[in-house]
């Protein structure tokens, strides 16, 4: 990523197109995705320090701002308006700001589209938690009120005829 935080700025000069610029923009839409990203990032940083890539004083320091970001996006979210394309650079500058250049070594070894695949999976694990809990939660209410009625008389129909 460029400095500015622009995954499109390293190689490139001036601007891009402000109509593709906006086009190729996901944060909007994935930033619901921050809390799985970071705990990805948690992941990898393990893996790395247990390759020997990172050491172990450089996994706590990244632990610790991982831990700040979640916080914040737990109680605030991620902004809507942030500047940044999508939210692995959301969440790369936020460590970035915290850790400096170790943030960048987190990013050793590892492929966006594994990380974006991985962070959809966590992210759908979760969701799927809170449906299923949902879902039983509504089957008990509906239960609990069945029994509550379990002798009024009800009109049978058939093809919407008596």
């Amino acid at each position: 990523m460029s400095e500015a935080g622009k995954m499109w700025g390293g190689r490139f000069q001036g601007e891009l197109d402000p109509f593709f610029a906006q086009f190729q923009r996901s944060l909007p839409v994935d930033r619901a995705l921050a809390l799985a990203d970071l705990e990805t990032n948690r992941a990898w940083s393990a893996e790395l320090a247990r390759v020997g890539v990172l050491q172990p004083q450089d996994v706590l320091a990244l632990h610790k701002a991982i831990d700040e970001i979640c916080a914040h996006v737990r109680e605030h979210g991620v902004p809507a308006d942030s500047e940044d394309e999508d939210v692995h650079s959301y969440v790369e500058r936020e460590l970035g700001k915290r850790c400096g250049a170790l943030a960048k070594r987190i990013l050793t070894g590892r492929s966006r589209n594994d990380q974006v695949a991985t962070d959809l999976r966590l992210h759908l694990r979760v969701i799927g938690a809170e449906m299923e809990l949902a879902i039983s939660r509504l089957m008990l209410q509906l239960v609990a009120k069945a029994e509550r009625h379990d002798g009024d008389a009800m009109p049978g129909y058939t093809h919407l005829q008596r």
